[in-house]
């Protein structure tokens, strides 16, 4: 009876492990669909690419700020769609960075489909691969990067605004001070004449 007791016993913490199994993988499951959700609401434009740097997932603020549906955007290069004379001086940017295991994040003159110029304000981030479990298997995450990018032309347009203000404001204060190093020369020179 000893023995049968301690089987039972034994087959009770088994199912309470798969239970527990169970529910972790419904957790899991429960945690990818709200992460989905997530991405999908989001405001931010988000896409993933794989190794061959080419998109497998487009979220719908891509399609907004793009112009281009998810399914003309799946398996192209991101940089396909940027403005020709600065893609490939991000592109090698962006590659270097991303080769050393290190996000990126720059502005970007890109086009929508319609051909309408933007600045992009984008931000690439590799996706830590696992360790390789010692079966030789890679993770599917190897050579993945996440793309969160947003509409920086206004951004930029008040950055140049400022920028200007800035100039002038300094040439007003340079003339200025001129100004009154003149006036102090006239008054000296006044002085001088009234004695």
């Amino acid at each position: 009876i000893i023995g049968v007791h301690l089987s039972l016993f034994d087959l009770a913490e088994h199912g309470r492990r798969e239970v527990s199994l169970e529910t972790q993988m419904q957790m899991a499951a429960t945690d990818l669909q709200t992460f989905r959700r997530i991405v999908e609401l989001s405001t931010e434009a988000i896409y993933l690419t794989d190794a061959r740097h080419q998109i497998i997932y487009a979220n719908e603020a891509t399609e907004r700020l793009t112009g281009f549906t998810r399914a003309e955007l799946v398996g192209q290069a991101p940089l396909k769609f940027r403005a020709p004379l600065t893609a490939k001086a991000s592109h090698d940017e962006i590659s270097r960075k991303l080769e050393q295991g290190k996000r990126y994040r720059g502005d970007i003159d890109s086009r929508r489909k319609d051909g309408t110029p933007f600045v992009s304000d984008v931000t690439v981030v590799p996706l830590l691969q696992a360790a390789d479990g010692g079966d030789g298997e890679r993770s599917q995450t190897e050579g993945r990067h996440i793309w969160i990018e947003r509409d920086a032309t206004e951004r930029q347009r008040m950055e140049n605004a400022l920028r200007e203000s800035v100039a002038q404001a300094r040439s007003s204060a340079a003339a200025l001070a001129e100004s009154r190093r003149y006036q102090e020369s006239l008054q000296r020179r006044v002085d001088h004449l009234s004695r």
